[in-house]
């Protein structure tokens, strides 16, 4: 188990089962318990709303309804890594800085 955020009370990262190469999405409460067990790799980021920014095949953010919006492709971003508090997706592009980024 490996922690990757701490946000709200709530410690975000991701578990690898023994022999299994794929990541397991994880959240615990401060108390070390396990809240929730989703698919997907580590949060990178999230929001007070419940949105996260993870990597699962690839970039998404989990919305807190569930819905899952992958990043359109092709895409010129290096590194997808600010989720702000209305569900807007920030990173950073090649050549060109920080970036408001969209997804599908």
């Amino acid at each position: 188990m490996f922690p990757s955020l701490i946000r709200d009370g709530r410690i975000y990262g991701s578990s690898v089962a023994q022999g299994v190469w794929r990541e397991t999405s994880v959240e615990w409460n401060l108390r070390g318990e396990i809240v929730r067990v989703l698919p997907g790799g580590p949060v990178q980021a999230a929001n007070d709303a419940g949105d996260e920014l993870l990597y699962w095949d690839g970039p998404v953010v989990r919305r807190a309804n569930g819905r899952v919006d992958r990043l359109s492709y092709p895409f010129t971003v290096a590194f997808p890594s600010v989720l702000a508090e209305n569900g807007d997706l920030f990173g950073g592009q090649y050549y060109e800085g920080p970036v408001k980024l969209r997804c599908a």
